[in-house]
C-alpha cells in the first residue's frame, strides 16, 4: 500500500454572502484515492447543511456547536 501524501493546503477567511461561502483558487493533487478535508468555521447564527466541491456534494463528519465561543464547527470530506 502507498504511503499517504500531503497536497496543498489553504486557510481563508471569505465573507460570508447569504447562506454560501466561496473559497477559491484550491489545488488537490491528480490520481486516485485521494481525500479532501474541509473544516468550516462560522458564527453561531450560521449554520452549512451541505457544501460542494466542484459541483460534487461533500460529506459532512461531524457538526460541534461551540457555545462558549460563540461558534459552529463542521468537517466535511470528498473521497476519490
Amino acid at each position: 500500500m502507498a504511503q499517504p501524501t500531503k497536497g496543498s493546503t489553504k486557510a481563508s477567511n471569505p465573507q460570508a454572502n447569504g447562506t454560501s461561502v466561496t473559497i477559491s483558487n484550491v489545488s488537490v493533487n491528480s490520481g486516485n484515492n485521494r481525500l479532501l478535508v474541509l473544516q468550516l468555521t462560522t458564527s453561531n447564527q450560521r449554520d452549512h447543511n451541505s457544501v460542494t466541491y466542484g459541483g460534487v456534494a461533500m460529506t459532512r463528519k461531524t457538526h460541534i456547536a461551540r457555545n462558549g465561543l460563540a461558534s459552529r464547527m463542521s468537517f466535511w470530506y470528498l473521497e476519490n
